[in-house]
């Protein structure tokens, strides 16, 4: 616990970095200074970054998902995909 105390949420990205590389290098994490964010852009089109959540569950990104599969996307952001347990 006592390590969140030395971090803080990239400018760019808001993923966590320590404070210190942040001061040094204007706010960013070193994934976004040194450009190498490849685990962190869509498999599919390569150019959108992906949340934290996205990462861990291997989705894509929200336009691909969209392209892809438009009523699915529809459904899910308005919650018509939750359904009962037991069903």
């Amino acid at each position: 616990m006592t390590y969140r105390s030395y971090t803080t949420g990239c400018a760019t990205c808001s993923e966590l970095t320590t404070r210190k590389y942040a001061r040094e290098h204007e706010g960013r994490c070193k994934q976004c200074v040194t450009g190498l964010a490849s685990g962190k852009l869509c498999p599919d089109c390569r150019v959108n970054r992906l949340t934290s959540y996205q990462v861990r569950h291997h989705y894509h990104c929200d336009a691909c998902t969209r392209d892809a599969d438009p009523q699915g996307y529809i459904n899910e952001v308005m919650g018509y995909d939750n359904y009962e347990p037991g069903f």
